[in-house]
């Protein structure tokens, strides 16, 4: 297995597994547009804003055969006020929705906000979210951050086992859509 930073090629693969945290999520608006229109239109925010969310230079992939098996979305919180920017615009301007994607806060302190981890279900439990989590500390360092955050949800204990197990402390609760998270932060001294 391979970790790398994620390139513009590698942007479908990134979406289409990202997807399956923002089905779990339901927030409001993805289950006003429905799977296929939400998908869409995040791949189109995200070749379009080198700054967005989803944006293929905010991701690390792990990679075997060729083939992506994880990925890894991660920004400083300072920037989550202009991650989402292209995206609300792209859902007003295609759909006439003025309702924002991702509207709750999920950022504390002055975190490297780790926004997404996921795994492809069939390599799971071989050390491949281990791994992604050591290169995000890496990405976290080089923006200048001493902690990383993160959400998992309350109805993922196997997920939370395993920030736990790397370090990680719950530091607060928040609500997402209709689930219910635990923050928490690792530092990285």
């Amino acid at each position: 297995m391979k970790i790398r930073v994620a390139t513009k090629k590698d942007l479908k693969r990134l979406i289409q597994l990202e997807m399956s945290i923002i089905d779990d999520m339901q927030t409001q608006l993805y289950r006003e547009l429905g799977p296929e229109r939400s998908e869409q239109l995040i791949f189109e925010a995200s070749l379009r804003d080198p700054n967005g969310r989803y944006h293929h230079s905010r991701a690390i992939v792990a990679e075997e055969d060729g083939q992506i098996i994880g990925i890894a979305y991660g920004f400083p919180a300072e920037d989550e006020t202009s991650v989402n920017l292209e995206l609300d615009r792209l859902t007003e301007e295609k759909f006439k929705i003025k309702e924002k994607f991702f509207p709750n806060s999920e950022v504390y302190g002055d975190e490297w906000y780790l926004d997404s981890l996921v795994v492809d279900e069939h390599f799971r439990n071989r050390g491949v979210g281990t791994a992604l989590l050591a290169s995000s500390s890496e990405m976290a360092k080089k923006a200048g951050k001493k902690v990383i955050g993160l959400n998992v949800d309350d109805s993922n204990p196997k997920a939370k086992e395993l920030y736990e197990r790397v370090g990680f402390k719950e530091v607060n609760r928040v609500k997402i859509g209709p689930h219910n998270y635990t923050h928490m932060h690792r530092s990285l001294d």
